[in-house]
């Protein structure tokens, strides 16, 4: 458009705008995919309680903790699930922590041994 807007057409012209803007964003959602959600998504507590397929008890989720079945982060007092670790969990049923920490004894168990002779 090379002809000079004046204030009257102000309504058409944005109205015009508009009507582009929204096909021009219509072509770019063709092109580029949708962003998706990150995978490293952090839950709370209760935003795991969701995601988990039973649904557990607060209590559950907590003991589940205390007892490293679950893998989690905590800083300060504030428990922190990552989507990635809790999905990994689920799948392969058991809890990498304990497996690192049995793998840790053993290696610290052998290195103390000493040869009898």
């Amino acid at each position: 458009m090379t002809e000079e807007i004046r204030f009257e057409d102000l309504p058409r012209v944005t109205k015009m705008m508009m009507t582009k803007l929204e096909e021009l964003c219509a072509k770019m959602d063709k092109i580029i995919p949708t962003v998706e959600e990150p995978i490293d998504r952090w839950f709370t507590v209760d935003e795991l309680r969701e995601y988990l397929p039973e649904h557990p008890a607060r209590q559950t989720v907590y003991g589940w903790t205390s007892n490293a079945i679950i893998p989690f982060h905590k800083k300060g007092k504030s428990l922190r699930f990552r989507k990635s670790e809790v999905d990994k969990w689920l799948h392969e049923g058991y809890n990498p922590y304990i497996r690192e920490i049995e793998e840790e004894a053993k290696a610290f168990i052998e290195k103390k041994r000493k040869p009898l002779f």
